[in-house]
């Protein structure tokens, strides 16, 4: 991708007449898209002007608010510069809205145990998308119940989502801690057991490694050339500064704002052999959690990156070609985090209807627990399937006994059907489950 026409040589060239008519044009231009260079050079510029005319007087608007980002500095010494712009805001509000004071007025008008069961599986989910992303070969579906049943991964892609489950398990429980190197070299340890060699995981590159490149899967061609090795150690203490940055410096970059800086801090920095995107897609929660967006664990950025994969590389590319200018990725993830938003409120939405339907031919209600609930919501929409006791609790997040105990009820209640295999005991949905529910008097 071509870099954009520097501003300061553009300035600098530009007559005194020639400046105050793109003066006076920046104050009409409409810039909610925020588009980049890569896209502007090739439209047709209003007023007669020339591409480098016109994006002379889009820089000219955009400096007005743009902040420099001191302890992120480019290769070329230079902060990273944000522009926060309307549309940001925008964005900033409607997130905003959906989670006072951290908590998403939607979960409370649900099935009691729904945002329970949608947090573990919003982990799961963005272990096993962000694992898809990276490379793993995997069903969602078989990937979910791999990490329900506690199976050992038998392959390479199975690993890499075992690892990201245990990476996300471990952020949420460090949560309160403040981000540290031995902490960051520990998630990247998670992030890459028995995946690569073992003398590259759970530190930084050297000057004697092979600098490793943010290559786009689409292109089979380098999006990024990272900052040399010998500069690791110091950018990365500056990062974890900047993470770690007290409240009183939130008034100028929101939180979200900042967990997305962070994200795209350590990919630009790029300091490991592996696990670089996964890493840096796990400190986005990890910042987010840690300024008490407890919601976060509700939300799976990387099912939407995946969907669209060409927009995350883009973003990051014309941030690179734009002097910097990271706007591009934070306006990015923050239309990954509310399409995630958009996702989880389907979800809520379709578990009240689920339960509604179900109501409507049983009364069964009374009867069930809510962990049975989601179990028997579960059957009716994959006859055939199965359950263990570890499954039950991995997706509950309770007991071995408990799990035990609600899988035998609904067997004594004839609604599954028990097996032993080896030693442990399997409860198998039944193909005709939805007439035996029916019968079902509780």
């Amino acid at each position: 991708m071509n870099s954009s026409p520097r501003f300061a040589a553009l300035l600098e060239k530009a007559p005194p007449e020639l400046l105050e008519r793109l003066i006076g044009l920046g104050k009409t231009i409409d810039d909610r898209a925020y588009a980049p260079w890569a896209e502007l050079a090739y439209r047709a510029a209003p007023e007669g002007l020339r591409p480098e005319e016109y994006w002379l007087a889009l820089q000219i608007k955009r400096a007005a608010n743009r902040i420099d980002l001191t302890q992120l500095t480019a290769k070329s010494g230079r902060p990273m510069q944000l522009n926060l712009t309307p549309r940001m805001h925008a964005v900033l509000r409607r997130i905003e809205r959906a989670m006072p004071q951290g908590v998403d007025p939607n979960l409370r008008d649900t099935p009691t145990d729904a945002p329970s069961r949608y947090r573990v599986s919003a982990l799961m989910e963005e272990a096993i998308h962000s694992s898809l992303f990276e490379g793993a070969v995997s069903t969602v579906d078989a990937a979910k119940e791999m990490l329900r049943s506690q199976a050992r991964p038998l392959d390479l892609s199975k690993q890499m989502i075992v690892n990201n489950y245990r990476a996300m398990q471990q952020i949420v429980a460090w949560r309160d801690l403040p981000l540290s190197v031995n902490r960051l070299l520990d998630l990247q340890r998670i992030l890459t057991e028995n995946t690569l060699d073992q003398h590259a995981v759970g530190r930084f590159q050297t000057a004697e490694d092979v600098r490793v490149m943010l290559v786009s899967k689409t292109r089979s061609k380098p999006v990024f050339e990272p900052p040399h090795a010998h500069e690791i150690a110091q950018r990365i203490a500056a990062l974890i500064e900047f993470a770690n940055a007290p409240d009183d410096e939130e008034e100028l970059i929101p939180p979200i704002v900042r967990a997305i800086l962070v994200h795209y801090g350590l990919a630009y920095i790029h300091p490991f052999q592996d696990g670089n995107g996964r890493t840096a897609r796990a400190l986005f929660y990890w910042v987010m959690l840690a300024r008490g967006y407890r919601i976060a664990e509700y939300l799976a950025i990387s099912r939407q990156i995946l969907a669209q994969p060409k927009q995350y590389l883009e973003s990051f590319e014309h941030a690179q070609a734009d002097e910097d200018d990271v706007t591009y990725f934070v306006l990015h993830q923050l239309t990954v985090i509310e399409a995630s938003f958009g996702y989880l409120h389907r979800y809520l939405e379709r578990k009240r209807e689920e339960l509604k339907a179900l109501d409507g031919f049983t009364r069964f209600s009374a009867r069930f627990n809510a962990r049975q609930r989601a179990a028997v919501s579960y059957a009716v929409r994959h006859p055939g399937a199965t359950f263990t006791a570890i499954s039950h609790q991995t997706s509950h997040q309770i007991s071995n006994n408990t799990a035990k105990a609600d899988l035998k009820e609904l067997s004594d209640w004839a609604l599954l059907e028990r097996k032993r295999v080896g030693t442990k005991d399997l409860y198998q949905v039944p193909l005709n489950f939805i007439q035996r529910l029916k019968r079902f008097k509780g």
